[in-house]
């Protein structure tokens, strides 16, 4: 069993379907449009869990599932890349969470609908399961599609066991759950929108997004990236400071960007102590993962990923 080995990372938090519906043409409000529809495996954490998985890290996923056909398909979706699935709990009388996102032709998001009330489902014997998992666990991933007094839960025993904690805002809703839990986070990488609700001010400059950074480190956040689009992003942590740019690739539809900019850094912390070499290696997962000349499931490896980080590392002048 995975849980016997030290070195997986337990991820907790949201999986659901993705449904896109995108339009060939110009995209009318209020009747039919021409377009396609795809279905994909979606959730933050299961994002993450599937990232790390294709590049050969040992990851333990734990998220609700619904007792139906979605979440049997999601979890066999899931195990695929090599996630240990068994901790994906199916919750009888729910639905598994679902994503509807609206697409004009040009792949820009015009709408979308969210129906995720099985994240809200987390009863007493699921989180004890979780938490279990921690004392085997080198790092734990959380996000922000947990109820928050689970999230309160796994960050206490995480923090109680000396174990990593990544977390992800995952929204700017959703981001107001981790006021008054930032101190002894090892990693968070939050949006600029999503930094305005951590600190509660408003962000207006390229100086602004420094300051904010300095504040996130001192209510307790250890490393910092602040992920700033086409502009790039801005990591700090108590050694280090510096911008690096996005990588130049032509990107189609920016959905799932951050899922792998997180995974990138988290894989490459076991590579090298750098702070900026790892968001390096973020960048880079999110260009390969992004890019719409090839297919994520090909792309997604080690040996591709260690290729296109050199490859950024020259384009940035690292």
């Amino acid at each position: 069993m995975l849980e016997d080995f030290k070195d997986y990372w337990l991820i907790v938090g949201g999986a659901n379907v993705d449904v896109k519906g995108e339009s060939t043409s110009k995209l009318l409000l209020g009747t039919s449009n021409p377009g396609t529809v795809t279905m994909t495996a979606g959730g933050v954490a299961r994002n993450v869990a599937e990232h790390l998985a294709r590049l050969g890290e040992e990851v333990l996923l734990y998220a609700l599932i619904g007792e139906d056909a979605d979440g049997e398909w999601l979890k066999q979706t899931t195990a695929k890349s090599g996630v240990a699935t068994n901790g994906m709990i199916r919750v009888a009388g729910q639905r598994t969470g679902r994503y509807l996102g609206i697409h004009d032709s040009n792949g820009e998001l015009i709408t979308a609908v969210a129906d995720m009330a099985v994240n809200e489902a987390w009863d007493e014997s699921a989180i004890q399961a979780g938490l279990r998992q921690l004392t085997h666990a080198a790092g734990m991933f959380v996000d922000a599609n947990l109820p928050k007094h689970v999230l309160e839960r796994f960050i206490h025993e995480a923090k109680r066991l000396g174990v990593k904690i990544v977390a992800d805002p995952v929204s700017v809703k959703k981001a107001e759950k981790w006021k008054g839990m930032l101190d002894g986070l090892y990693l968070m990488a939050p949006s600029i929108d999503e930094t305005e609700v951590l600190i509660g001010t408003r962000i207006k400059s390229q100086g602004d997004i420094e300051k904010a950074a300095a504040r996130l480190l001192e209510q307790g956040v250890q490393h910092v990236m602040i992920t700033c689009g086409t502009k790039g992003v801005y990591l700090r942590s108590s050694g280090e400071s510096a911008w690096l740019p996005s990588p130049k690739a032509a990107v189609r539809d920016v959905t799932g960007a951050g899922d792998a900019f997180t995974a990138g850094v988290m894989f490459a912390h076991r590579l090298t102590g750098s702070l900026t070499e790892q968001a390096a290696y973020g960048l880079a997962l999110a260009g390969l993962v992004l890019s719409p000349q090839s297919s994520e499931a090909i792309q997604v490896n080690r040996e591709a990923l260690l290729q296109a980080a050199a490859a950024y590392a020259d384009e940035a002048r690292l």
